[in-house]
């Protein structure tokens, strides 16, 4: 129960005053950035980082269709991982049944 209440005082602590305590001010020695907040209405809710917002701003900007720029993504996790298929799927955060779908879906458009 102390650990709790100590918890609460550093939250309270480091949150500006009036303001929300937020992940960030209960954890100070958190290494990345809590990505879960609330949303407007009151449920859990991802926060996507700041650089995320970024890249997907610039590619909207750019005007790249989206199948074009999963193919050059794809194309460069395979390159990255010299051209193993499971190196590349950890990459994207895929297994490597979805890259191989993936794949074989832009193959056969590109062959269409």
């Amino acid at each position: 129960m102390r650990e709790l209440e100590n918890l609460v005082e550093r939250g309270v602590i480091l949150a500006a005053q009036g303001g929300v305590i937020e992940a960030e001010h209960l954890f100070p020695n958190q290494s990345e950035p809590a990505q879960d907040g609330i949303d407007p209405q009151g449920r859990l809710a991802r926060r996507a980082p700041e650089d995320e917002l970024r890249l997907c701003a610039q590619v909207l900007d750019a005007g790249v269709p989206i199948e074009t720029l999963e193919a050059q993504v794809l194309a460069l996790a395979v390159e990255r991982s010299r051209g193993n298929l499971a190196g590349a799927a950890r990459l994207l955060g895929l297994s490597r049944a979805q890259l191989a779908y993936r794949l074989k879906r832009q193959h056969q458009q590109e062959a269409d």
